[in-house]
């Protein structure tokens, strides 16, 4: 039980690589029940990512919200409505320009960015360097015994051939 993304205690995290890398990720969402928001993106000065939500119906939908550590935060897709259980999520950190872009598929082959790029940060003012990290989540404000089945976590850096946006 969390009440929103920063409270999530189950978050899992790796480290974005520069000058540029991406995040890939599976989801089973047939074990999702009503407020449910499971999601994959990034974690940092800046959070942008996109989440499936379970509605109070059971049916799913999409949100894509950029968090920043002020408080602000900027809904960019408020409910874009899926069907099916399986769900891609990708996150891109280019961090010569300083830009993440999240994306969605639900074949894993075509993919639509429905919220844009997000602008990544990093906080010097704690004299360490804490750059952006690709984040896993799952959470509901409520009691419940939902989960979301993570299939596959790939990463893929400059060393590997960047593949076609």
């Amino acid at each position: 039980m969390a009440a929103n993304f920063w409270t999530a205690r189950n978050t899992l995290t790796q480290k974005g690589q520069g000058p540029w890398s991406r995040g890939e990720v599976k989801f089973d969402l047939s074990q999702l029940k009503p407020g449910d928001v499971c999601g994959f993106g990034t974690l940092g000065k800046v959070n942008g990512h996109i989440a499936a939500n379970c509605a109070n119906d059971g049916k799913i939908f999409l949100s894509m919200n950029v968090i920043v550590d002020s408080g602000k935060s900027e809904t960019r897709v408020a409910a874009e409505p899926i069907s099916g259980t399986n769900l891609f999520l990708r996150t891109d950190l280019d961090f010569v320009q300083n830009k993440g872009i999240c994306s969605y598929s639900l074949d894993g082959k075509n993919w639509h960015a429905p919220g844009g790029e997000f602008k990544l940060a990093f906080d010097w003012r704690t004299g360490t360097f804490q750059g952006e990290q690709f984040a896993i989540f799952c959470f509901n404000p409520n009691p419940g015994d939902g989960f979301v089945d993570v299939g596959r976590f790939r990463f893929i850096d400059k060393n590997e051939q960047r593949p076609n946006q």
